[in-house]
């Protein structure tokens, strides 16, 4: 006779596990149903990403990448792709599985294998240790099993897996034998050889989603994705904020109706200053970097935006940056009493913006350009830049 309690229904296979780590051959029963999509998910969306400065129309195409499938944010550093990322699978209900790939990950890291384990009694056994890919899908399918069973108890509908810094690690190795599991809406069970015995088969389910994030400037560092990786996502670009409209000065107070790079320098104070009211910074010093941050963006206006014919290098740069050195600027001012802001301002550039530019320029013309332009109003910036041209730390292709 079946025990009628929960634990003897999920025993007898009557309904579903709420946890699938020690039943992954049943993944399978909770793995047909589809995502859900909130009917305010725009709404959600924007509420959650309302700290990030992204275009509408990209958060429009971010989660419509994702209801038809994976996704990969790509996009310069400092632009908020990883935030992004968060903020989509809280606007979907889907809990968060993190892990940043390494250049060294293998099929081991992604789907699993075995490891060393050593007991207290320093014996060694080899023990199965699952991979961050077959790790999130068990886990979705638990979270798929509690959401059916009580949406409003546990209103996870899945767990999606983000990936940082994607193509730091060779896809084609790490994903191996999962590019059938990735290429298809058909629900093809995945069998675990790590796992000893019968080696459970694992189905992943039609909620369960990878976002992958991707820095798209540093790419002599990285690996390329091949062509079957990029088959299995939808690449969606995140960049700076589009450039000012004509006549706009970001001195003036931010309405409705301002362009993303006012709310950009609106921000880059506010977080400056909020960031480092532990540091004992004198209330309102924050609003003194206004001006020189303005003269800063006049001189990132240069490289953001340039285009092919442009005297000077093309170099996106992202708005954690800039708050990285609004707050040097105004903890070094804050510790040194002979300093005026401005020279801790051009201070603070020369540490943290000067490095940026020792990547793939275009000429060490266009960086000389850039720096005798920026010269007078950031003369140890435009320095630190003559001695990144000088000493030949660009990148040569």
């Amino acid at each position: 006779m079946v025990d009628l309690t929960d634990s003897g229904l999920v025993d007898d296979g009557a309904i579903p596990p709420d946890t699938f780590f020690d039943a992954i051959d049943r993944t399978g029963e909770v793995a047909k149903h589809r995502l859900q999509i909130p009917p305010d998910l725009m709404v959600r969306l924007e509420l959650e990403a309302e700290d990030l400065l992204i275009p509408r129309e990209t958060l429009i195409g971010a989660a419509a990448g994702l209801i038809s499938g994976n996704i990969i944010l790509q996009g310069p550093p400092g632009t908020g792709k990883s935030s992004l990322a968060s903020a989509l699978a809280r606007a979907f209900g889907a809990k968060i599985a993190q892990a940043t790939a390494r250049e060294d990950w293998t099929t081991f890291d992604v789907i699993g294998g075995q490891e060393i384990v050593v007991n207290s009694e320093g014996a060694e056994r080899l023990t199965p240790a699952h991979g961050a890919f077959t790790a999130a899908v068990i886990d979705c399918a638990g979270s798929v099993s509690q959401n059916l069973d009580d949406a409003d108890l546990n209103p996870y509908q899945a767990t999606w897996l983000i990936i940082d810094e994607l193509n730091r690690a060779n896809m084609d190795r790490a994903f191996g034998e999962l590019f059938t599991v990735l290429g298809t809406d058909e629900l093809v069970p995945f069998k675990l050889k790590y796992i000893g015995g019968s080696s459970p088969e694992l189905t992943t389910s039609r909620r369960f989603r990878i976002i992958g994030t991707m820095n798209s400037i540093d790419k002599q560092f990285v690996n390329s994705l091949s062509l079957a990786i990029r088959r299995r996502f939808n690449f969606i670009t995140v960049d700076v904020p589009p450039q000012r409209n004509s006549g706009e000065d970001w001195n003036q107070p931010s309405t409705e109706d301002s362009s993303l790079a006012v709310f950009e320098f609106d921000r880059i104070v506010e977080k400056a200053s909020r960031s480092l009211n532990a540091s004992q910074i004198p209330d309102g010093l924050a609003e003194l970097i206004r001006p020189p941050l303005a003269r800063l963006l006049l001189e990132v206006e240069k490289v953001r935006y340039a285009t092919e014919s442009s005297p000077f290098p093309f170099l996106p740069i992202g708005t954690a940056p800039l708050i990285d050195v609004a707050q040097l600027a105004l903890v070094r001012h804050s510790m040194s009493v002979d300093s005026d802001l401005e020279t801790s301002f051009d201070w603070a550039c020369s540490v943290k913006l000067a490095p940026l530019f020792e990547t793939d320029l275009e000429s060490p013309e266009k960086l000389r350009a850039f720096a005798d332009s920026s010269r007078i109003a950031f003369p140890q910036f435009a320095r630190e830049l003559s001695r990144i041209e000088a000493s030949g730390l660009y990148f040569v292709p």
